[in-house]
């Protein structure tokens, strides 16, 4: 009897199937056994929250603690008996206090790019931590405008935005990019729907999306890339709107390396992914956990007053 190469390889496939089967069947009493695991008694730390922006005038610091994975009490305590010292540029201390109503440690400074800030968080209960961030000086947006309607991998309508971004030279730096309108009630566009260019796609903590680079491809340069919004969301912008801005964010490493695994953590927690990676979030806060970042801006207003009928 002769076979062609599809029937040997239908053929193969099911053999392949049977085996898996019979293995399945003698190693069942394997995969039914309980094994125990000794977990070992979980030590508090202290875990420190906060991202400082160029023109901030209040700054705010969630300071909680770990909680072991077998606590079924509440997940958010945040310790009173604290020593804090916020330090600026070395040699100026700002005061911290405590506000009730929100459960949060705060300050009030207006923060500006090159300030460099130290946080040193002591208690009788938990070891200390420390924490450093600087404020990064803003990259410029040299230019930015809104390109032709196209249409994305899925047929659907799409409008390119693009954007020329001058690199600071003599350092790596990392960025975020928003679509920003003046009308409060609208927040940031939330629905870029997809993009060219080397852009990471990534969602921040309040939710909203956006693009994060850094600049390994242009270093000490200049570079255009290009976006794709939705072109429904780009009509229904420019007809509602009296203002369409780009924002371009120069954030610090730590809060870069924190929010991107954030976002890859969350998306591997979606139901609909088999087996997603387990992520180690990132933490600059030694002795604890956290992030303590920081950033600047430069907004860029985009000229549309062509594409209006």
């Amino acid at each position: 009897m002769n076979l062609d190469f599809t029937e040997m390889k239908v053929l193969k496939q099911f053999a392949f199937l049977m085996l898996v089967a019979v293995l399945g069947f003698s190693c069942s009493d394997f995969f039914n056994k309980e094994i125990p695991i000794s977990l070992e008694d979980h030590r508090s730390l202290l875990v420190v929250n906060s991202i400082l922006g160029e023109g901030q005038e209040e700054l705010l610091f969630g300071i909680t603690t770990s909680r072991s994975m077998t606590d079924t009490t509440s997940l958010i305590i945040t310790p009173r008996d604290l020593d804090i010292d916020l330090i600026l540029n070395s040699d100026s201390y700002l005061p911290v206090s405590y506000d009730s109503s929100r459960n949060l440690y705060y300050s009030t400074y207006k923060v500006q790019s090159g300030d460099v800030f130290e946080l040193n968080v002591k208690s009788e209960a938990y070891p200390e931590v420390e924490a450093e961030t600087r404020v990064p000086m803003p990259a410029r947006i040299l230019d930015a405008r809104i390109g032709a309607r196209a249409f994305d991998s899925n047929g659907r309508p799409v409008r390119e935005i693009f954007f020329t971004v001058e690199d600071i030279e003599g350092e790596q730096n990392f960025f975020f990019m928003d679509l920003i309108m003046t009308r409060e009630e609208w927040g940031n566009i939330s629905d870029v729907s997809t993009f060219e260019s080397p852009l990471r796609f990534f969602r921040r903590a309040e939710f909203r999306e956006s693009l994060a680079f850094n600049d390994t491809f242009f270093e000490n340069a200049s570079v255009e890339l290009m976006l794709w919004m939705a072109e429904e969301e780009f009509q229904n912008m420019i007809y509602n709107l009296p203002d369409f801005y780009v924002r371009l964010y120069t954030v610090d490493k730590p809060m870069y390396d924190y929010f991107t695994q954030l976002h890859v953590h969350l998306r591997n927690r979606n139901a609909d992914l088999f087996a997603g990676e387990p992520i180690n979030v990132p933490s600059n806060v030694k002795g604890g956990f956290g992030v303590f970042g920081s950033h600047s801006f430069m907004d860029f207003k985009l000229d549309y007053q062509e594409f209006l009928d």
